[in-house]
């Protein structure tokens, strides 16, 4: 699977908002910029990109994205609480403890693996981009990508194929579930 425009990819999908009127938030530029000055860390571009597009939620039922900005302070969907609920490096083997330190947080994998960006792992200087890794419950990592689109297109594959598995078919795979608008 190879993403080529996100607004494409997005009207591709199943947009699953519950309940059917709710409004779907989602960040703005000045959003992003202002998270970019706050924090010093420069957002990947082609996570830039997407979340303009998708706004913060669950892509397939297992990838949970979190966005700049989103009004909801204390909620895994606002990417810079996410990043204030950090685990400590201690807790990790040693070999990993320097990683586990410097990732960058975006979201989670099958409600229990982040997911973070490795800023110490440029990919691309001008875009910028950044390597992904996702690091498990059992205190093992796992490289996803060279940049966020590859890795969503490497973990939306598999759970897409899913809708063609009629034991597993319960529900579309191939969606995106919009986080709630805070009140």
């Amino acid at each position: 699977m190879q993403i080529r425009d996100w607004q494409e990819f997005y009207d591709s999908l199943v947009i699953d908002v519950q309940p059917p009127e709710m409004e779907i938030w989602r960040p703005t530029v000045a959003d992003l910029d202002a998270f970019e000055s706050e924090t010093g860390f420069k957002l990947p571009q082609s996570y830039r990109e997407f979340i303009l597009v998708f706004g913060p939620g669950t892509m397939a039922g297992a990838i949970e994205i979190a966005a700049p900005g989103y009004p909801a302070e204390e909620s895994f969907f606002n990417l810079a609480y996410r990043n204030t609920r950090r685990e400590s490096p201690s807790d990790w083997p040693e070999e990993q403890q320097d990683r586990i330190g410097r990732l960058f947080y975006f979201g989670l994998y099958s409600d229990e693996h982040g997911l973070g960006w490795d800023p110490a792992e440029v990919t691309d200087s001008a875009a910028p981009e950044y390597s992904v890794w996702e690091m498990r419950q059992d205190l093992t990592e796992h490289p996803r990508g060279r940049n966020f689109r590859v890795a969503l297109e490497e973990m939306c594959e598999p759970l897409f194929a899913n809708d063609n598995d009629p034991e597993l078919a319960y529900r579309p795979w191939r969606s995106f579930e919009p986080a709630p608008f805070p009140d």
